[in-house]
């Protein structure tokens, strides 16, 4: 439980770094139009290849941690924890809109994870021993 804690407060330290990218890839007609065939050419700029580098790292990190996936990802979860992440050609609102979302799933499953620390530290000082 613990260590579920602490990965918790890796992955906020992860998407708080991902959020920094956002008004420096704040072009979303950009990417619209031309973002396919940037990736696919190798023209992204330094900012726009963090942020799609950060987004990669984080995607395994959601499915795994916060989505409770567990083995070979299926590809309705990854349909799901793509959806679920900014993108690109979203609005700066759309990106913060799906941060907050992401955020909200954290809060909840540190919370949890936070309880059962609670919860076993607890046991411990009243003599349950293990």
């Amino acid at each position: 439980a613990k260590q579920n804690a602490n990965d918790y407060g890796d992955i906020q330290a992860q998407l708080d770094n991902f959020a920094k990218t956002f008004r420096t890839v704040n072009n979303p007609y950009r990417y619209r139009v031309f973002g396919g065939a940037s990736e696919a050419l190798n023209t992204l700029t330094d900012d726009e290849a963090n942020f799609s580098a950060q987004r990669t790292l984080l995607f395994n990190q959601i499915a795994r941690k916060l989505g409770g996936e567990k083995g070979v990802l299926s590809d309705k979860d990854i349909a799901r924890v793509e959806a679920a992440l900014p993108k690109l050609s979203d609005t700066y609102e759309q990106k913060m809109a799906k941060m907050n979302a992401v955020y909200d799933l954290l809060s909840i499953k540190r919370g949890s994870a936070n309880q059962a620390v609670n919860n076993v530290s607890a046991n411990y000082d009243d003599g349950w021993a293990f």
